[in-house]
């Protein structure tokens, strides 16, 4: 690839994995850690898909399969992904701030 007269080599080989294990890494992202929000995104998303197909809109069918697989597979939000991470402060350095008075004339 060449991009404003530099050329660029780029390469990407994607990791061999087996069949097999392809196969028991999604029976454990099923079977393993149920939570709330993944039956919630797996109730929601079946629910809306269900009604979609019982008025035959597709694109509620595509929406309710997108939340429903969501919960079912632990993708996404329903895994845990879109939670910030816990901050905590630490105490024990207290630095003191200096503050500059500003007079105006």
């Amino acid at each position: 690839m060449e991009v404003l007269g530099w050329t660029f080599n780029i390469t990407y080989k994607k990791p061999k994995m087996n069949l097999k294990i392809q196969a028991i890494a999604l029976v454990q992202r099923v079977i393993l850690p149920w939570t709330t929000i993944r039956f919630l995104f797996l109730f929601i998303g079946g629910s809306i898909l269900v009604q979609a197909i019982m008025d035959q809109l597709w694109l509620g069918i595509i929406f309710g399969s997108y939340f429903m697989s969501m919960g079912l597979f632990s993708w996404g939000c329903a895994a845990g992904n879109c939670a910030l991470p816990n901050t905590t402060v630490s105490t024990d350095e207290k630095k003191e701030i200096e503050f500059k008075e500003i007079i105006e004339k």
